[in-house]
């Protein structure tokens, strides 16, 4: 079986990410036993949602320390990582644009006067999160192959729903996506395809994540922006969950992955 060797390198990540929660989570518990303090279970469950993306992002960091990080060049950074960007920058953009001229219940901002100072260090902080998590996770997921996607996009959705509290129809979302992306022929032209999907795959998180407040990760965030959608109209924005869970969202991404899927087999370019 071809993919063999992959799955187990996915499992091999799984498992130690699941080692690293469960140490995060012992640590918690050892703490407040020390203190002398009960945490109900509900709470502690809560804790854990709310620093699902720095534990994971601690995960992936030490898992890849183990390996010697690709060399990333100048060049790679100016042909890969910024095409990526951009791109990933536009996808994110014309769904946020297309799910607000259907319908938005609140359009505000979370950067109070007085407490803008803090708020750019919380911002910081989550950019630093998500680029790092990209730089680190992406390049284990790479198909070398555009028939290989499916399972490399499938893998990556996997750990995504143990990593973080997503519902079924976000991680469809998800797996939509990230195949849409790896079957792209832009992609595999790329001089350096990982780095043109953690570009891709940054743009896509930071937009959502840090500029609209959207709950890309299965949290509550507060960026800079603050954008609600109304349930009334799910099938384009997806509600409460964001637009990754929108049905008209992934009927798109469908048919931009047949139509990489076709251009692949028929080598148009």
């Amino acid at each position: 079986m071809r993919h063999l060797p992959f799955i187990l390198k996915a499992c091999r990540y799984a498992a130690f990410f699941m080692l690293i929660r469960l140490l995060v989570l012992t640590l918690v518990t050892a703490i407040t036993t020390r203190l002398q303090t009960s945490i109900p279970l509900s709470a502690l469950d809560e804790l854990m949602r709310t620093y699902a993306l720095p534990i994971a992002t601690l995960s992936a960091f030490l898992y890849r320390r183990q390996t010697p990080f690709y060399p990333i060049e100048r060049v790679a950074i100016e042909s890969s990582f910024f095409p990526g960007f951009l791109r990933g920058t536009i996808c994110a953009f014309s769904i946020i644009l297309l799910s607000v001229l259907s319908d938005f219940h609140a359009l505000g901002t979370f950067l109070p006067f007085f407490e803008a100072p803090l708020h750019s260090l919380s911002l910081l902080w989550r950019c630093m999160l998500i680029t790092s998590i990209m730089l680190c996770e992406i390049p284990l997921f790479v198909p070398t192959k555009p028939n290989d996607a499916w399972i490399y996009a499938l893998a990556f959705t996997g750990i995504k729903i143990l990593q973080f509290p997503i519902s079924l129809s976000q991680a469809l979302g998800i797996f939509l996506l990230t195949l849409a992306l790896f079957l792209s022929q832009t992609f595999h032209k790329a001089i350096k395809p990982a780095l043109f999907g953690v570009g891709f795959c940054t743009a896509f998180a930071l937009f959502y994540e840090v500029l609209c407040s959207l709950p890309l990760f299965g949290t509550d965030f507060s960026g800079i922006l603050l954008l609600k959608f109304q349930e009334s109209r799910y099938f384009i924005t997806g509600g409460s969950e964001g637009p990754c869970a929108s049905p008209l969202l992934q009927w798109i991404l469908i048919l931009w992955s047949g139509s990489a899927l076709l251009k692949g087999l028929y080598g148009k370019s």
